[in-house]
């Protein structure tokens, strides 16, 4: 597999992770759309990393995540699961990071 082929399948499956919290976020924020505190209340996300077999949770609000992913190329890891070969650290929180993707437009 060349270089680019494995760029882009890294991509996707951080990609994949993201669809399977958006889904996730979306079903919270319907079935508790009459409380306001939903949204603030931190709550356990899949990190978005590369690796699909990665098991560990990203702590952060419905309100950050959201924040995060204003752009595409933005994705919630956990600490220490950048891919420098595809992405860039541009957020060290204290429980998570955020890395940008190279090669997607914000």
């Amino acid at each position: 597999m060349s270089d680019n082929l494995s760029k882009d399948r890294l991509v996707r499956n951080e990609q994949i992770l993201r669809d399977k919290n958006t889904s996730a976020k979306n079903a919270i924020k319907k079935y508790f759309r009459n409380n306001s505190k939903v949204k603030a209340t931190p709550i356990d996300f899949v990190c978005e990393c590369s690796a699909l077999d990665c098991d560990e949770r990203v702590k952060l609000s419905i309100n950050a995540y959201e924040k995060i992913h204003q752009r595409k190329d933005r994705f919630a890891i956990a600490k220490g699961h950048e891919t420098p070969i595809v992405e860039k650290l541009v957020a060290d929180k204290q429980n998570f990071g955020v890395v940008e993707k190279h090669e997607l437009n914000a």
